[in-house]
């Protein structure tokens, strides 16, 4: 390596220190358009979320620049999307050639039985082929059966289906 070469390093290392960002919330984690719809649509990880808070500080730990933050979230964004495309394929797959039929009735009877709140707690379970079937257990447990009589048992069941008029029960069997 000439003298010169080792100049420029050094010099660029310098100008990077003086360029490193102090301040974590001066840093925001943008999500490239192209990914936008796996990460929910938004396209900026919000200031308060709790793992981007903890990134922004260890990039002002490690002394980066904005340029190298942007460059690095964006590497591990594309790196993170990937890994979820794999894991959602293998979920679809596991549940079979009316998989999202299936997602979609589970999520309709949520929305249309269930609070906003309790549906929303319950929202992460419908992320899996398991917590799928397991909903899809729940609701055959309580719904009445596709022909549309009541069971034998009565009580609420019995009276989901008019409690729910615009509910497509026949969609909801596996």
């Amino acid at each position: 390596m000439r003298w010169t070469e080792l100049h420029d390093i050094e010099a660029r290392a310098a100008a990077n220190a003086q360029a490193a960002v102090t301040d974590p919330s001066a840093l925001s984690i943008a999500v490239p358009e192209d990914l936008r719809e796996v990460f929910g649509g938004v396209d900026a990880i919000p200031d308060d979320d709790w793992l981007g808070q903890a990134y922004r500080q260890g990039a002002v730990a490690a002394g980066l620049t904005a340029e190298q933050f942007a460059t690095l979230s964006a590497a591990v964004m594309k790196h993170q999307a990937e890994r979820f495309s794999a894991a959602h394929a293998e979920q679809m797959q596991a549940l079979g050639d009316k998989a999202q039929q299936r997602i979609d009735a589970v999520k309709t009877w949520m929305t249309n039985t269930l609070s906003k709140e309790e549906a929303a707690a319950l929202a992460s379970v419908v992320t899996t082929a398991d917590g799928v079937k397991a909903m899809e257990t729940v609701m055959r447990r309580i719904l009445p059966p596709a022909t549309g009589d009541a069971p034998a048992r009565g009580g609420a069941a019995s009276q989901s289906k008019s409690r729910y008029p615009n509910t497509d029960w026949s969609q909801i069997r596996a």
